[in-house]
């Protein structure tokens, strides 16, 4: 199917439209025609001897009696090749297309998590999405568990932070709150880490992993060392003390896939769900997530955390590379920016199906840029580690699904315009 002929729908689920675009090979004559079919859920264009035919994401209202609608032919104003269309949404289909899915946090349908822990039966087996080797057998795992938010110690100071002041107890003794600190917090200034430390939510502080235990994060699954059986992890004694590894690559010890990284400060395995399969005994999952929709689920969780639509996806450092002791070094990042978080689309140049994402701009930039980024204090981005070769996988997804867009709005004052498909529990799940 040639490039310049295509058709494109996108919901907007916020207004209750369905956006059309139709690109032609050449601009638009008395040949040209379109017919909005099947009670609004299919869109027909013509062009001299060639035909597009799309499944629309949602049901439009098409009038006529449910007979084929012949549509207005609006070419843009600066691009004859160009026909658009918005379509409002079938009364029957609006009720249920509420903008569910856009929120990174909570169970239950329209999450846009992969695998939360609510999802997951207990004895669910962990395997290999290669070659579907039992990596954390069904029967070593007694509970699923979410783990909580990115800020979660920034939440609890602040909860201690305000507290209600010292009071005098039935004893006579004065008791002060968490909070008390007169050189520091009474200041208004934030605890120190050790403070934090000693509360157990300091920035050194981690969750352990506990046996019979999985916890489950926004993009991984995190085990006892003891539980995983198929999992191979590089020797941790031939790591230097001094020098700068604090992971060790976790690898399928069947097909040698790259499936996690083992911390060995933790220590505790955390594997990727894009290289997993569970299996709960009655049926396994036939529609694992992709890195991109585990990637989606964690930007849509920074800008509920945060606020801040932008994201800086950087290679994760520390782990160790090859076969020498060197930490892994990012050369290159991914910057995004979301514009929509709720939408669905189809495209005769990519996915015919609904297909739920999240639209954004993005940029590849070099280390040097990101890490002036991240240093400076008046950046609103939130940044997000991603192993070196998801990083360039989740890259190469954006790029190709930039092409689906119409080519007149793949790209916008420097940014590249891309697709980044969202999970939707609703959908993954029965």
């Amino acid at each position: 199917m040639t490039d310049n002929f295509s058709i494109y729908a996108e919901l907007l689920p916020n207004i209750r439209q369905v956006s059309v675009v139709a690109s032609l090979p050449s601009p638009c004559d008395s040949s040209t025609r379109a017919l909005l079919l099947s009670n609004g859920s299919r869109i027909h264009v013509t062009h001299h001897d060639d035909s597009r035919l799309l499944e629309l994401p949602a049901a439009v209202v098409q009038g006529g009696g449910g007979s084929p609608a012949t549509l207005p032919l609006k070419p843009a104003a600066d691009n004859g090749c160009k026909l658009t269309w918005r379509f409002p949404l079938d009364l029957a289909y609006s009720a249920s297309a509420a903008p569910q899915g856009a929120i990174a946090t909570g169970g239950g349908a329209g999450s846009s998590v992969p695998w939360e822990a609510v999802n997951i039966a207990g004895g669910s087996t962990v395997l290999c999405r290669g070659c579907k080797a039992v990596l954390v057998p069904g029967e070593r795992i007694k509970e699923w568990k979410d783990l909580p938010s990115a800020n979660w110690a920034e939440m609890m100071e602040f909860w201690h932070c305000h507290k209600p002041d010292d009071h005098d107890a039935e004893d006579g003794h004065r008791h002060h709150g968490h909070d008390y600190d007169d050189h520091r917090i009474k200041g208004g200034d934030k605890a120190d880490e050790q403070t934090l430390a000693g509360r157990g939510y300091g920035a050194n502080s981690s969750i352990q992993a506990q046996r019979g235990v999985g916890f489950v994060d926004l993009m991984t699954f995190l085990f006892a060392e003891d539980e995983c059986r198929g999992v191979e992890i590089s020797p941790r004694e031939d790591v230097d003390a001094s020098s700068a590894v604090r992971f060790l690559p976790a690898k399928c010890a069947e097909c040698h896939t790259k499936i996690g990284h083992f911390s060995i400060r933790s220590p505790a395995v955390t594997l990727y769900k894009w290289q997993l399969l569970l299996d709960s005994g009655k049926n396994k999952n036939d529609n694992p997530p992709s890195a991109v929709q585990c990637l989606a689920a964690s930007l849509l969780a920074n800008v509920a955390r945060s606020g801040s639509s932008k994201s800086l996806i950087i290679p994760m450092t520390g782990i160790l590379s090859g076969d020498d002791q060197d930490a892994t070094k990012r050369d290159r990042a991914l910057h995004t920016w979301i514009l929509n978080s709720t939408i669905s689309y189809t495209s005769t140049l990519g996915n015919t199906t609904k297909t739920p994402a999240v639209k954004l701009l993005f940029k590849v930039i070099g280390e040097e840029e990101a890490d002036k980024m991240l240093e400076s204090f008046s950046s609103d981005v939130q940044d997000v580690s991603l192993s070196e070769e998801t990083l360039e996988c989740v890259i190469d997804a954006l790029e190709r699904s930039n092409k689906i867009i119409p080519a007149s709005d793949r790209n916008f004052q420097g940014w590249t315009v891309g697709l980044s498909d969202r999970w939707d529990s609703g959908k993954h799940w029965p």
